[in-house]
């Protein structure tokens, strides 16, 4: 059980990083819990504490080497060696799945009264502030009439106007990866470690889902049969955007 007064959410991540010798790799979070108006409680797990600040601020969390990363999705690096599935002897896949739900993204809005002077807040999020990974949004594929869902938080508090628009967006954020998929990679025509939270480009999966995907999770298989990943994507669209490459990725056997 610890306080963190007058601290912003970047840097108690640092700080925690820092003590157990990582090095921090922060994206400043702007807003300073004032300790006159709130006060972060920490109850949990120096690691489980520091999923919670970065899920409330749209940010992935983990330690990865000998750093500590806090911030946003990395979605604007180049992605890694191609995927391929019905394709010839290009195909590095023996199977891939992909499931597309189009009432997950939804319009957030929250509303709370200031605790200084009584004054109604209302902030209302409609639109994303992260890449996208496609050509075709989420609420671009809606039928004619149509309107996104809606959200409104509850039980939720914020010292004000910017922690509320950061609550709101890292939940349209969250929602807005409708498109999830699942596979299995033969690793030894892949001839490449894929690794999470980076973005791959998959392709045979026709023009609407073949394009860049995020890596959410990987997990390694060494058998006398071979070398197997398995892995987990997401997609905040669908269709390419048109400057994707889809040349062979040049992989061979390990």
């Amino acid at each position: 059980l610890k306080d963190w007064p007058n601290k912003k959410d970047s840097d108690i991540a640092s700080e925690i990083f820092g003590f157990h010798g990582f090095k921090p790799e922060v994206e400043d979070t702007e807003v300073i819990h004032d300790e006159t108006v709130s006060t972060i409680i920490q109850r949990e797990t120096d690691m489980q504490f520091l999923m919670r600040l970065a899920l409330r601020n749209g940010f992935d969390c983990y330690v990865q080497g000998t750093d500590g990363y806090f911030g946003p999705s990395q979605l604007d690096e180049s992605p890694q060696p191609l995927l391929a599935v019905h394709f010839g002897e290009e195909s590095n896949l023996n199977s891939f799945s992909i499931e597309v739900n189009s009432i997950t993204p939804v319009n957030v809005s929250m509303s709370q009264i200031d605790r200084m002077n009584k004054e109604v807040l209302d902030v209302s999020v409609e639109s994303a502030q992260q890449t996208s990974l496609g050509d075709t949004g989420p609420t671009d594929i809606l039928a004619s009439g149509m309107e996104p869902g809606k959200v409104y938080m509850g039980m939720n508090t914020a010292t004000g106007i910017p922690e509320m628009e950061a609550l709101a967006q890292g939940l349209y954020h969250k929602a807005e990866w409708f498109v999830t998929g699942t596979g299995e990679i033969s690793g030894n025509m892949y001839g490449h470690v894929l690794k999470p939270r980076k973005t791959v480009t998959i392709k045979g999966i026709n023009e609407r889902h073949s394009g860049v995907y995020y890596v959410s999770r990987v997990t390694h298989f060494f058998s006398s049969n071979g070398y197997i990943q398995t892995f987990s994507v997401k997609r905040n669209a669908i269709m390419v955007v048109g400057d994707e490459d889809f040349a062979s990725s040049g992989g061979g056997l390990f």
